[in-house]
Protein backbone atom coordinates (compact mmCIF):
# COMPACT_ATOMS: atom_id res chain seq x y z
CA UNK A 1 0.00 0.00 0.00
CA UNK A 2 2.84 2.81 1.21
CA UNK A 3 4.79 2.04 -2.37
CA UNK A 4 1.12 3.29 -4.55
CA UNK A 5 1.46 5.79 -2.13
CA UNK A 6 4.78 6.64 -1.87
CA UNK A 7 6.72 4.80 -4.54
CA UNK A 8 8.56 4.02 -1.64
CA UNK A 9 8.48 1.15 1.77
CA UNK A 10 6.95 3.28 4.75
CA UNK A 11 3.59 1.99 6.10
CA UNK A 12 0.68 3.84 4.39
CA UNK A 13 -0.96 6.59 6.15
CA UNK A 14 -3.46 6.68 9.09
CA UNK A 15 -5.69 8.72 6.84
CA UNK A 16 -5.07 5.59 3.93
CA UNK A 17 -5.65 2.51 6.30
CA UNK A 18 -8.79 4.06 7.40
CA UNK A 19 -10.03 4.55 4.39
CA UNK A 20 -9.03 1.36 2.84
CA UNK A 21 -10.68 -0.53 6.36
CA UNK A 22 -14.06 1.65 5.55
CA UNK A 23 -14.15 0.58 1.93
CA UNK A 24 -13.20 -2.77 1.97
CA UNK A 25 -14.89 -3.59 5.64
CA UNK A 26 -12.35 -4.53 7.17
CA UNK A 27 -11.37 -4.04 10.79
CA UNK A 28 -9.55 -0.91 11.06
CA UNK A 29 -7.32 -2.03 13.99
CA UNK A 30 -6.04 -5.21 12.70
CA UNK A 31 -5.73 -3.08 9.18
CA UNK A 32 -3.57 -1.08 11.23
CA UNK A 33 -1.59 -3.76 13.11
CA UNK A 34 -0.78 -5.86 9.85
CA UNK A 35 0.66 -2.07 8.45
CA UNK A 36 2.75 -1.43 11.83
CA UNK A 37 0.84 1.28 12.46
CA UNK A 38 0.59 1.59 16.36
CA UNK A 39 -1.06 3.95 18.66
CA UNK A 40 1.11 5.93 20.81
CA UNK A 41 -0.25 3.34 23.71
CA UNK A 42 0.43 0.45 21.88
CA UNK A 43 3.96 1.72 21.85
CA UNK A 44 4.83 2.56 25.34
CA UNK A 45 3.39 -1.15 26.45
CA UNK A 46 5.99 -2.92 23.67
CA UNK A 47 8.59 -0.86 24.89
CA UNK A 48 7.79 -1.73 28.68
CA UNK A 49 7.38 -5.02 28.00
CA UNK A 50 10.75 -5.33 26.31
CA UNK A 51 12.59 -3.72 28.97
CA UNK A 52 10.86 -5.40 31.67
CA UNK A 53 11.39 -9.42 29.86
CA UNK A 54 13.82 -8.32 27.16
CA UNK A 55 15.63 -11.86 27.64
CA UNK A 56 11.86 -13.46 27.60
CA UNK A 57 10.47 -11.65 24.99
CA UNK A 58 13.48 -12.29 22.65
CA UNK A 59 13.05 -16.29 23.46
CA UNK A 60 9.13 -16.13 23.07
CA UNK A 61 9.69 -14.82 19.59
CA UNK A 62 12.50 -17.41 18.34
CA UNK A 63 9.91 -19.60 20.37
CA UNK A 64 7.17 -18.53 18.01
CA UNK A 65 8.78 -18.35 14.88
CA UNK A 66 10.21 -21.65 14.97
CA UNK A 67 6.58 -23.28 15.91
CA UNK A 68 3.92 -21.69 14.18
CA UNK A 69 1.12 -23.92 15.39
CA UNK A 70 1.96 -22.15 19.11
CA UNK A 71 2.11 -18.86 17.47
CA UNK A 72 -1.32 -19.41 16.08
CA UNK A 73 -2.92 -20.78 18.90
CA UNK A 74 -1.64 -18.01 21.07
CA UNK A 75 -3.10 -15.08 18.99
CA UNK A 76 -5.93 -16.89 18.08
CA UNK A 77 -6.68 -16.33 21.95
CA UNK A 78 -5.88 -13.03 22.51
CA UNK A 79 -8.18 -12.05 19.50
CA UNK A 80 -10.86 -14.17 20.76
CA UNK A 81 -9.85 -12.18 24.15
CA UNK A 82 -10.47 -8.79 22.78
CA UNK A 83 -13.70 -9.93 20.63
CA UNK A 84 -15.56 -10.62 24.31
CA UNK A 85 -14.90 -14.42 23.75
CA UNK A 86 -12.90 -15.26 26.56
CA UNK A 87 -14.89 -14.15 29.57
Amino acid sequence: MSKLEHDYDLPPSEKVIESLAHHLELDEFELKCLAYRFIAEDKKISKELLKKYKRMMSVLHRYMWNNPDFALKVFGEVMENLNGGGD
